[in-house]
């Protein structure tokens, strides 16, 4: 039961607060996964370090559908023209952060072949979360608060 007086309206939830809070699970579970890049552990622990990476997947495609089917449709129909027109640009450049992913994941497709070339895994992997962590700060200064600009 709420104890806020029927008379005060309850605080609006921001719109992209379910996006932030999706990028800080994902970060966190690159932090992980970042923690066990090196070549030692990679190969003692490529089981688990695959089985993040598939976590990660899975709650990164969860987020590029949210993003796909709710958010940048709603920004590219803006009435601002300005707010289409970085809704575009953001969009645009977001298929080649997901494909660097999934080359990731398709290059390293079993804990067998992170074991076998530990270095070479974390080359690959360090770039693609580094990209990954970009955008996601780009979308968390530049896209987010024009949805929350936005009427």
């Amino acid at each position: 039961m709420s104890m806020r007086p029927s008379s005060v309206p309850e605080p609006r939830q921001s719109p992209v607060e379910n996006f932030r809070r999706q990028h800080a699970d994902l970060l966190a579970l690159a932090a992980e996964i970042g923690g066990r890049l090196t070549p030692e552990r990679v190969a003692a622990e490529a089981a688990e370090v695959r089985r993040l990476l598939a976590q990660f997947a899975g709650k990164l495609n969860v987020h590029a559908r949210m993003e796909n089917d709710a958010l940048y449709p709603r920004l590219l129909e803006h009435a601002d023209q300005a707010v289409r027109r970085q809704a575009e640009e953001l969009l645009s450049e977001v298929d080649g952060v997901y494909d660097a992913f999934g080359a990731l994941l398709k290059a390293w497709p079993t804990a067998a072949s992170i074991a076998a070339a530990p270095s070479d895994f974390i080359r690959q992997a360090t770039k693609v979360f580094r990209v990954l962590g970009k955008r996601m700060l780009r979308e968390e200064h530049q896209l987010y608060p024009l949805v929350e600009a936005a009427p």
